[in-house]
């Protein structure tokens, strides 16, 4: 921000913007992960669910003050709260699974009465017993970007890369940047700043549910629905400017953007806003981590960038119902993806839903084991009967045996 505000030039402007997104990209990356790591299992969704209040009550700031002041003035009070944090997480204790991992089990148990309060020496060596095994291979084996592409965290690697940029690809990012443009393209008589104000504020109170949401139905159920509502959403925002790039003139239409916009912030708030970011906090083993949460990051934000840049040239060459029916349909994607490979981690301990994550490796691998034999027993069958009465069946055997 204090770059921005000494901007002389675009080029500054830009170094700034670039900064500003690279420490955007470690904090998505770096927060879930310590929040997940700090809390208990039973609290770990509203905890980190939280962040999402307070990223929206910041848009909602920025959104007021945008159209309250001037662009100097808005970018001195977006100063305060970065030097705020960078002074207050200096206090913030060590996560006890980095702790552990790096030998330091004594610390650990400190940072753990710290952070819990009251603790049985029971309970405390029990959680210290999950964190050593959960930290167990991270610590036995040297880790590198390798890792990642091991055979055995390709699945869990390839699910977290396909949330992450569906999390961007369902039309988050052109939402809320263009947002005024939606409203004045689609003909609605509210103002545009005043239309983003109202959306702000509506964004900030659903957030504040977010948290219960997450308590009592966890992340695969909300983020299947908050999907669909998406996909529905903006189908019948691209179908409004369908219906008025055809000539239609009827007073419903003035309101299609409002109303689809309002369903969709709803839809997006309470699931596929902060919902994927948690959930790859808790299902990544601890020696793919930090590395798998970093490329994810990056690839969730390059298609984040990659949408807001080419949205105005999708619409242009498109059309703005083509454009939003194209984000729809990646939206039902994405409710289809989460229902098929996201397992549920309500309430469950890192360790615990490593168990279950290695369960269903298992199941697939004894599936794909099936459906093998079932295969070569069914060659080998059609080959038997095919050349019954050949000259040649005993070779035909022999290599359909090894088949």
């Amino acid at each position: 921000w204090i770059i921005m505000a000494c901007a002389w030039n675009v080029n500054i402007l830009c170094i700034g913007r670039f900064i500003s997104g690279l420490t955007m990209a470690i904090t998505f990356t770096t927060v879930p992960i310590y929040i997940a790591e700090i809390s208990e299992p039973t609290m770990r969704a509203e905890l980190n669910n939280l962040g999402l209040v307070t990223r929206c009550f910041s848009t909602l700031f920025e959104f007021t003050a945008g159209s309250l002041t001037g662009y100097f003035t808005l970018i001195i009070l977006s100063c305060v709260v970065p030097i705020l944090y960078f002074i207050m997480v200096f206090w913030l204790p060590e996560s006890p699974y980095f702790l552990v991992a790096n030998g330091k089990s004594e610390e650990a148990k400190e940072v753990l009465i710290w952070l819990r309060g009251e603790m049985s020496p029971e309970d405390l060596a029990k959680e210290i017993t999950d964190i050593k095994n959960y930290t167990e291979q991270s610590t036995t084996q040297k880790r590198s970007y390798k890792d990642i592409f091991k055979k055995e965290h390709r699945r869990i690697v390839l699910i977290v890369f396909s949330i992450l940029s569906l999390s961007q690809l369902v039309g988050a990012t052109i939402t809320l940047f263009y947002m005024q443009p939606i409203f004045r393209a689609g003909g609605s008589s509210i103002s545009a700043n005043l239309a983003s104000i109202i959306f702000g504020t509506f964004m900030t109170v659903l957030s504040c549910f977010v948290p219960v949401v997450a308590k009592c139905y966890g992340y695969k159920k909300p983020m299947i629905i908050s999907s669909a509502c998406l996909g529905i959403s903006l189908f019948f925002l691209g179908g409004g400017f369908f219906l008025k790039s055809k000539g239609f003139q009827l007073t419903i239409l003035n309101y299609i953007p409002v109303t689809s916009l309002l369903v969709y912030t709803v839809a997006l708030n309470l699931g596929m806003q902060n919902f994927p970011w948690t959930v790859v906090s808790e299902i990544l083993p601890s020696s793919i981590k930090a590395k798998t949460s970093a490329i994810g990051a990056s690839l969730a934000f390059f298609w984040a960038f990659l949408s807001t840049i080419s949205f105005p040239d999708f619409v242009e060459a498109l059309g703005a119902d083509v454009t939003f029916w194209i984000y729809s349909c990646f939206s039902f994607a994405a409710m289809a993806f989460i229902h098929i490979y996201i397992p549920e981690t309500k309430n469950l301990t890192l360790n615990e839903i490593q168990n279950v994550i290695k369960n269903i490796k298992e199941e697939n691998n004894d599936t794909e084991k099936v459906q093998q034999d079932f295969i070569s027993q069914f060659t080998i069958s059609f080959l038997k009967r095919k050349y019954e009465n050949s000259d040649c069946i005993d070779g035909v055997y022999r290599g359909s045996e090894k088949l």
